[in-house]
């Protein structure tokens, strides 16, 4: 990720207001009329939100629900029943110092889940409420994200949300379709812990290389419409629309064992800008251009200081129509063979910068003049986070062929960017994912198998720096020669901005020239003792990078709610793929879980 961006033009790009406010009132009414032809119909309710290809979210009523229950109310009829379970899990982790072993830094996490479903004739409503209390490796407690909220009450917000409220909606049966609304995780697609064509939900990157797909999501409010067919041939399948209000991104840390990379460039790009266009200013003066007092700097730095302390940033709020998304999803089983087809039309939920912080008028007389002029920043200068928009086409399949059960997923991503050449905007890409598992027929051993792919189109039109107005070949040549200034220009990797703040860098620039990435994963799992005992040894390797994560893991059944793991993870290879940045971070795991 090369995260950086002018603000011009960042607004022009939404897309009409009428046009989505059109999509949503259009979805709105028909709701009223589709709930009373329903009713008017005489017919009873019933469960039609059952699907495939969902992984233990609640999303379109299925997965693997709350597991053992108590209950208030008669269960002998048909009287509305409050149901209960939840978990309680306590992860005891110690990351590998391997050269000072005892000095291995260490984690712990209490985590306790409650869900809530309350049942009558034609209706649901279900609430999962979760509390960690968890601490970060350094010691901080998690928290702190650059890119992922907007601030003040909406960074309240979402953090609640995320830490607290997993799940919570309603859903109301009809006679051909049930309806959803509220907070809901919805897993659309047919890969086993990992998709290409599941839209809707977005990311928590505070840890996000460890845990199961489901628990890495998080929740959005949508209303979701779930009408299922069936025809005389015995073939089924279900058509889900739904449509969501708020853009809820991904939530990116700063700080923290697990902070992914992109975060951890976009906060050192951050605070790094005052510093780096007052040292330019230094260089140039106080080397052979125009030498001058340090003290008339002072002014200037204050300035600049100024225009980039973390106050300037502004996080586009999404709480408006301008984000509101709407998706489709059509499913159906035909001999055999499982089907979908996925339309998406929203946002890209990681933020990209827009940054304009020099005054043009002003950074060119600076251009012309650079020992003389003043790079002066721009008084409406801003780092701004925006999202993309983003279109999604998807394809889904499932079949069993011999022993393989087989899944595949395909999906293209159309940005704004489809020639390629816009540095502000990412390239359009192809998205798949092809897997098989099958029984091996030794002990109870199962082999899952899995690839994914990603092909940025049109890659060679990224080029590092985009138009950089007015850069004048003296200051080049300046830099060339200038043993002061050209030690500054090397220790920036974004050495352009110092030619011009407003410089625009591409978002998807690669060094190494990588516009593919392709990960191949495997685990086997076996059971023994009637099922008490469960071994696993999983292994995921990014191919462009050559990089891996190895996971073994036994999970005993000490009782039958209660259950211990303890698993290791090794993480290797080039810093800059997926799992090599986590290098540092082997750790072992002790997890104690109960449900009830």
């Amino acid at each position: 990720m090369r995260p950086i961006f002018d603000t011009t033009s960042t607004r022009t790009r939404r897309r009409p207001r009428w046009t989505i406010a059109a999509v949503l009132a259009g979805v709105l009414l028909a709701l009223p009329i589709a709930t009373a032809a329903a009713q008017d119909s005489g017919d009873s309710g019933g469960d039609f939100s059952g699907g495939f290809g969902v992984e233990n979210g609640s999303g379109d009523g299925t997965g693997d629900g709350f597991g053992s229950f108590g209950s208030f109310g008669d269960s002998g009829s048909a009287a509305a029943a409050l149901e209960w379970g939840g978990r309680l899990r306590f992860d005891a982790r110690a990351i590998a110092d391997y050269d000072r072993p005892e000095d291995s830094a260490t984690t712990g996490d209490a985590q306790a889940q409650l869900e809530l479903s309350y049942t009558a004739d034609n209706s649901e409503a279900h609430v999962r409420l979760e509390a960690t209390d968890g601490f970060l490796a350094d010691g901080s407690a998690p928290g702190g994200a650059t890119g992922a909220t907007a601030t003040g009450a909406t960074a309240a917000m979402d953090e609640f949300l995320r830490t607290f409220v997993d799940e919570a909606y309603l859903q109301l049966y009809y006679d051909r379709f049930n309806l959803q609304a509220g907070y809901l995780k919805t897993v659309w697609g047919q890969g086993d812990q990992v998709h290409v064509v599941d839209f809707l939900n977005s990311n928590d990157y505070s840890d996000f290389i460890n845990p199961d797909y489901i628990e890495r999501r998080l929740a959005s409010g949508m209303v979701k419409l779930n009408v299922p067919w069936n025809s005389a041939a015995g073939r089924s399948g279900q058509v889900e629309l739904a449509v969501l209000p708020v853009l809820r991104p991904d939530f990116l840390p700063e700080q923290g064992t697990w902070a992914p990379a992109q975060a951890a460039m976009l906060q050192q790009l951050l605070t790094g800008y005052a510093g780096a266009l007052t040292d330019l200013r230094e260089a140039q003066l106080d080397a052979a251009l125009s030498p001058v007092d340090g003290a008339a700097l002072e002014p200037e730095s204050a300035l600049w200081a100024q225009a980039t302390a973390a106050g300037a940033l502004t996080t586009a709020d999404t709480r408006t129509l301008n984000y509101a998304q709407a998706a489709a999803r059509a499913t159906a089983r035909l001999g055999g063979v499982d089907l979908g087809a996925v339309y998406y039309w929203g946002y890209r939920k990681t933020p990209s910068p827009r940054i304009r912080l020099a005054d043009p008028d002003a950074f060119a007389a600076f251009l012309a003049s650079p020992g003389s002029a003043s790079p002066a920043p721009d008084p409406e200068g801003e780092v701004r986070l925006e999202y993309d928009p983003l279109q999604g086409f998807g394809l889904e399949g499932a079949t069993v062929i011999g022993p393989f059960n087989v899944r595949a997923e395909a999906a293209y991503y159309l940005t704004e960017d489809i020639a390629g050449d816009d540095p502000e905007v990412p390239n359009n890409s192809l998205e798949y994912l092809l897997g098989f598992d099958v029984d091996l027929g030794i002990s109870s051993l199962n082999l899952n198998v899995q690839g994914t792919g990603s092909y940025i189109l049109n890659s060679d039109a990224i080029d590092e720096a985009g138009p950089v107005a007015n850069v004048s070949s003296a200051l080049k040549t300046a830099a060339q020669s200038d043993a002061t200034l050209a030690a500054v220009l090397d220790a920036s990797p974004y050495a352009v901005l110092y030619l011009d703040p407003n410089a625009r860098l591409n978002y998807q620039y690669d060094p190494d020239g990588i516009y593919t990435s392709h990960v191949v994963s495997a685990a086997l799992t076996d059971s023994w003792n009637n099922d008490r005992v469960r071994p696993e040894v999983s292994v995921a390797m990014g191919i462009e990078r050559q990089d891996v994560r190895v996971e073994p893991s036994v999970e005993f059944v000490l009782r039958d709610d209660a259950r211990f793991e303890v698993s290791s993870v090794v993480f290797a290879g080039d810093e800059a793929g997926v799992f090599g940045q986590y290098d540092a971070n082997d750790y072992v795991q002790l997890r104690f879980q109960y449900s009830f």
